[in-house]
């Protein structure tokens, strides 16, 4: 009997300082790079893996690896669908799963505090301008009363409980300082809890007696560019605001 065929590919002589990318390389987020500055999606931290040829291959940390793979996929549903209400619930899917990745959750325990009216800046989309925010509350912590004007909001949670208000408007909406505004709802949320809220929802988020953390994927950019609204619930006054604070952390 013959022996079994088999062919052997050998790797092509390559230069020392220099490895082709292409190699590599897939379509989408990268979650490595062979250059000093890093892949465009910049995640910082990154573990260092086996040297090719002499050179590094840095691998990026296990929860950015997974915004990345998110991201990925997100780009996969606005690419197919136009409609932005459908573009969110598909994209809700997603942030259940990514806020329940052991990675993320695992990652999120050493996340800076956002108090002081701040939000972590996960990631800016280049191509389509969604945001990726996490928040980080302390326990017990009240939340303001607000909408996020146009934009369509994912709220998930990733640690600790929150619970989740949603609020009607009971005024004819006349008087751009003043609402009448009412507890509606009441939606205690847990880790992998992800909550959709539509345009000029009027809502809440209240703190649970531990830390708590949460992932906030905006349909676009607010801070800077679109005015948002507070509600007095006492004197039914409406301030208009930019939102928080946008403070870039790449996870680690």
């Amino acid at each position: 009997m013959a022996p079994p065929a088999f062919s052997l590919r050998l790797w092509p002589q390559a230069s020392s300082a220099k490895i082709s990318e292409d190699r590599f390389s897939t379509a989408g987020p990268k979650f490595w790079d062979s250059s000093p500055a890093g892949s465009r999606y910049n995640f910082p931290n990154k573990k260092v893996g086996k040297t090719v040829l002499g050179e590094k291959i840095h691998m990026a940390h296990p929860a950015a690896a997974a915004l990345s793979d998110f991201i990925e996929k997100t780009h996969a549903i606005w690419a197919r669908e136009s409609d932005m209400k459908t573009r969110m619930e598909q994209t809700q899917t997603l942030l259940t799963g990514l806020v329940k990745n052991p990675a993320i959750q695992d990652s999120a325990k050493n996340w800076p505090s956002t108090e002081g009216h701040k939000n972590l800046l996960l990631h800016t989309d280049e191509t389509y301008g969604f945001i990726i925010n996490a928040v980080v509350r302390a326990p017990n912590r009240k939340g303001s009363v607000h909408d996020h004007s146009q934009a369509w909001v994912l709220y998930g949670l990733v640690e600790g409980t929150e619970s989740l208000e949603r609020y009607d408007r009971l005024d004819d909406g006349s008087r751009p300082d003043y609402a009448e505004v009412k507890l509606s709802s009441v939606t205690i949320g847990q880790p992998g809890t992800v909550d959709l809220v539509p345009p000029f929802n009027i809502h809440a988020e209240q703190g649970g007696p531990t830390r708590s953390v949460a992932m906030i994927f905006r349909s676009e950019k607010l801070v800077g560019r679109i005015l948002q609204h507070g509600y007095d619930l006492t004197t039914g006054k409406v301030t208009e605001r930019y939102g928080p604070t946008q403070v870039e952390y790449s996870l680690a």
